[in-house]
């Protein structure tokens, strides 16, 4: 088994390498992925956030970061369990409705303010979103009700905003974060236990 870990648009930062750190207690293939192919591409820590998506639109864009994440699956021969956040998680997303997405047996996505211009897909895995308490893109509560209609598809919408689980973000929540990752680490330790 195999854990892809997919960054938001702030890329590898001491956060992801913390939550690398943990989850590597349960596993100990992990793949992290950012949507910047060199340290010169990443943000520098403390951009304000718009400029961040600007840079992250200019460096990779949805597309090309979907690509990304579409090959790294295809390329490993393991089941995944996928984690996503944000541009990620929105990555992941559109990627499960390739057909060389069938390694992945678990998607795990936290905010993915982009799954209204793909909610057409039906991912063929467990699927796990978490919501933010609102996005501007979309109601959540309608998204989440039309997405529990899907098979394996289960959400939570969260008292937090768009951003919580990450520091750099604006909208970090310390206790949201601790919150989720305990409940993130708990649905890994699940999905990765032996079954009789």
């Amino acid at each position: 088994m195999k854990i892809i870990l997919v960054s938001d648009i702030y890329g590898r930062d001491s956060h992801l390498d913390e939550l690398r750190l943990q989850l590597s207690e349960l596993c100990d293939d992990i793949q992290i992925l950012t949507p910047y192919s060199s340290s010169e591409d990443q943000p520098e820590q403390g951009l304000e956030e718009n400029a961040v998506y600007e840079q992250f639109l200019e460096v990779c864009g949805h597309d090309y970061y979907s690509s990304q994440v579409q090959q790294a699956i295809s390329a490993t021969d393991d089941l995944i369990l996928a984690i996503g956040f944000s541009a990620g998680a929105n990555a992941i997303w559109r990627t499960l409705s390739a057909t060389q997405a069938d390694e992945v047996i678990h998607f795990i996505g936290f905010y993915p303010n982009q799954i209204n211009n793909a909610e057409a897909v039906t991912p063929p895995c467990k699927t796990t979103i978490i919501f933010p308490c609102e996005e501007s893109q979309f109601d959540v509560v309608t998204m989440a009700e039309t997405l529990r209609s899907k098979p394996f598809f289960s959400c939570t919408i969260s008292e937090y905003h768009h951003g919580f689980m990450n520091p750099q973000s604006p909208r970090y929540d310390y206790i949201g974060a601790q919150t989720f990752t305990r409940s993130l680490l708990d649905e890994v330790y699940q999905a990765l236990k032996p079954t009789d």
